[in-house]
């Protein structure tokens, strides 16, 4: 298990490179500000050479989404921070789930806002 905040990022960045060499569509979960959208900012060249599209979703059509996705041939990398979305839009869908929802950014980390995060 990972103790601190850099070997949790690096071992989901490692799962999210494995799981779009394997060609997996992939949920990567946790609460707000933990680094779902920094991983995939990082990853950008890499996500648009494996034909990956990045999703944030709305429960509303979620699950159309994604099928418009696989249809073109390209799979989902999807940002989730409630898992009743895998209820609603992704129940249909499979997929290789990383779990940040643990992670916890160093105390000089601050959100988008600006804002300190305690």
């Amino acid at each position: 298990m990972h103790q601190n905040y850099n070997d949790q990022y690096i071992n989901s960045k490692d799962q999210l490179e494995k799981a779009m060499l394997d060609h997996n569509n992939i949920v990567i979960w946790g609460r707000s500000a933990n680094g779902k959208t920094h991983l995939c900012a990082e990853m950008t060249d890499t996500i648009i050479n494996n034909n990956y599209e990045v999703i944030y979703p709305s429960r509303h059509n979620m699950h159309e989404i994604c099928e418009n996705i696989n249809i073109t041939g390209n799979h989902f990398i999807c940002h989730i921070t409630d898992l009743n979305e895998l209820q609603f839009g992704l129940k249909y869908q499979s997929f290789v789930f990383i779990n940040m929802n643990n992670f916890k950014y160093p105390t000089y980390t601050t959100l988008r806002s600006g804002r300190c995060i305690q």
